[in-house]
Order: C-alpha cells, then sequence, then structure tokens
C-alpha cells in the first residue's frame, strides 16, 4: 500500500516538474534568436576616405579615326576611238587645267569633215530653191518638209564628226597631279578606255565615321582637328555630314576640308580627328576612383549630403598621365577615393576627408 502511495506521489511531482520547466525553455529559445536577430541587424558602418572634386567647364571633344583623301580624283576615259600619238605628261607630274594629256590620229575625220560641211552646203541649197518653188506653188510643201530634215541631218553628222575629232585631243579637266597613266606612245584606244588618273591635292579631305550619338552634336563648318599618323596636324573645316547611316556600322560619313597650298603628300594618310562638340562639367579624377556598371558603363562612387553611397555614371573626355578627366558630374562632388570597392548605393558610411583635397 505503501508503495503505490510513494509511486503515484513521485509521478505527480514528475508531472508538475515538467509542467514548470517548459514555459522557461521556450523563453530561453526565444531570447537566443532574439539575440542573434540583433546580431544580424547590427552593421558596422565602414569607414571611408572621401575628396571635395570642385568641376570646371572643359571643351567636349568627339575623336574618330579617318584618312586623308584628295578632294577629287578622276581617271579620264577616251571619247572616240583612235592611235595614240602624243603622250607629252608623265605620270607623276602637276598639270594645270587645260593641260594636253594626249592626242589620238585624226584617221580619215578630216576627210569626213569636209564631205559633212559639203552636204550640209548642199541641203542648204535644195531647200532654198524648194523654198521658191513652193512660194510660186510649183512643188508642194512636203517637198520643202522634206528638204529641212535633209538639212537638219546633214547639220547632225557635221556636229558628229566636229565632236569626234575634239576628242583626239585628250585635256586635264583641272589641275592636280598625273597620278596613273596606264597608256604608251602608239596604243590604240577604244572608246572608254582610260587615259590617266587625275588627283587635286591642292585641298584634302579628311574622312572618317562618326558614331551615330555623335552626330547629332556636329555642325557644318566648325572647326576639325587631325593629327596624322606621323604626328603632323592638320586644321580643316567639317563640310560634310551624310544623312544616311552605313547599314553594317550604324555610323555617319563625315569630311572636313583642308587647304594644302604647298602639295604636300598627306594624301592616304591614317588620322585622328578631334571634333568639338560643346562644353561640359569636367572633374578631374585619378584613375583608381573609376569602376564599372553590370552595363560596362565608368562609374564613380560618392558621398551624399545624408553620408549615403552615390553611384554617377561618367563619360572619359581626356586623358593625362596620372589623372582623368571625366564629365557627368555636378559642379561639387564629394568623391570616394578609398574603400568604395565593396559599398552599395545607399549604404550609410563614415567620412573621412582625404588629406590631397
Amino acid at each position: 500500500m505503501n508503495k503505490s502511495i510513494f509511486s503515484a506521489i513521485a509521478i505527480v511531482l514528475l508531472l508538475v516538474a515538467w509542467m514548470m520547466s517548459g514555459p522557461e525553455t521556450k523563453a530561453d529559445v526565444s531570447d537566443t534568436q532574439g539575440q542573434k536577430a540583433d546580431k544580424k541587424v547590427v552593421k558596422p558602418i565602414m569607414k571611408v576616405k572621401v575628396q571635395t572634386s570642385r568641376g570646371m567647364d572643359m571643351e567636349r571633344f568627339v575623336t574618330v579615326k579617318g584618312q586623308v583623301e584628295p578632294l577629287r580624283s578622276v581617271t579620264i576615259k577616251a571619247e572616240t576611238q583612235g592611235r595614240v600619238i602624243k603622250l607629252p605628261i608623265n605620270k607623276g607630274v602637276r598639270v594645270v587645267e587645260g593641260e594636253l594629256l594626249a592626242a589620238l590620229s585624226m584617221n580619215d575625220r578630216n576627210a569626213r569633215l569636209s564631205e559633212a560641211r559639203a552636204m550640209v552646203i548642199n541641203a542648204e541649197r535644195d531647200l532654198e530653191v524648194t523654198n521658191k518653188l513652193v512660194q510660186q506653188k510649183i512643188k508642194a510643201t512636203n517637198q520643202l518638209n522634206s528638204d529641212e530634215a535633209n538639212l537638219a541631218a546633214a547639220k547632225a553628222r557635221l556636229e558628229q564628226i566636229r565632236w569626234e575629232i575634239g576628242n583626239t585631243v585628250i585635256r586635264a579637266p583641272y589641275a592636280g597631279v598625273l597620278n596613273e597613266r596606264p597608256v604608251e606612245l602608239g596604243a590604240f584606244l577604244q572608246v572608254g578606255d582610260p587615259v590617266g588618273t587625275i588627283v587635286d591635292d591642292l585641298t584634302l579631305l579628311l574622312t572618317a565615321q562618326a558614331p551615330q550619338l555623335a552626330v547629332i552634336e556636329l555642325k557644318l563648318g566648325q572647326k576639325v582637328e587631325a593629327t596624322l599618323i606621323n604626328g603632323v596636324v592638320l586644321n580643316g573645316v567639317l563640310s560634310y555630314v551624310s544623312t544616311i547611316a552605313e547599314k553594317g556600322t550604324r555610323s555617319y560619313r563625315i569630311e572636313a576640308r583642308v587647304e594644302n597650298p604647298k602639295h604636300l603628300a598627306y594624301t592616304g594618310l591614317s588620322a585622328t580627328l578631334k571634333l568639338p562638340v560643346g562644353k561640359s562639367v569636367a572633374h578631374k579624377i585619378s584613375p583608381s576612383a573609376l569602376g564599372l556598371d553590370a552595363l560596362g558603363r565608368l562609374i564613380v562612387k560618392g558621398v551624399d549630403e545624408h553620408g549615403n553611397v552615390v553611384v554617377k555614371p561618367v563619360e572619359l573626355l581626356r586623358r593625362e598621365r596620372d589623372s582623368m578627366w571625366v564629365s557627368g558630374l555636378p559642379m561639387e562632388f564629394k568623391l570616394i577615393t578609398l574603400g568604395q570597392e565593396y559599398l552599395a548605393v545607399g549604404e550609410k558610411v563614415e567620412v573621412i576627408q582625404d588629406d590631397r583635397s
């Protein structure tokens, strides 16, 4: 009997102990989780060095790769057939407008000229006689019409032979250099055969393909500076901007004229064209302050008036030996110079002024 009573009392005590210990365990677990949550929320504020960068107005430029071309170049071709009997100019020699380049044989053209003249005279006489007979009503007016047609045909033949004779003499259409002369004395030329190529190098063209975003800022007549591959600097004026982009590159052909009074041999050289497109606020920064965003654009990081991190996309304007000039920032900008690599936009930071500012 006593054993049963003691067993019952032991069981009751165990139940009471278990019930009293349950809530205390849950509280302990809750407190532990709260402490862990507090540890997650609390994050130390990073310290960064900041330099106050002040901008200045700077001329912006579009820089493109191009080349030097002559103002004009034309291949002169024979407009009538004949054997070459004169070639007074060798290739590479400078010529003036109208100077003789080649002469072709006349063949039977003088005889055909005399015949054409005689036919015109004869047709004029026939028309004159017919006209008088028509007035006297001896001949019908249809004969008059026929004679008028014969005279017109005779004059056309005369004009044709004169044109052929004129084309046996081939002259320079403008001043320039006879750059090519593919014919030799005694060669027989057909209509369309090349005689020579004249290059006008008194004025040169700087040509390039400008990107579509830059074209809208270009203006005809603006100055263009070109640095040739040999280091020579040429100054010209923008004279042409294409209105249609090339299908493959979506770029636009541009041309600038450069005077070349000394006829210096720049044609064909590669060139870097620099075209001013207005002014913008520029900041001089260290290359180490630059970064790239997910789209591959240049960015810099700074701090706003509340001590939060801001990211600004920038555009490179000019490179120097140990610094870079960029645009896209306000006139005054607090630039993070140290510790920016691991900062996110909007993150709170502790600012330490950079002594170099």
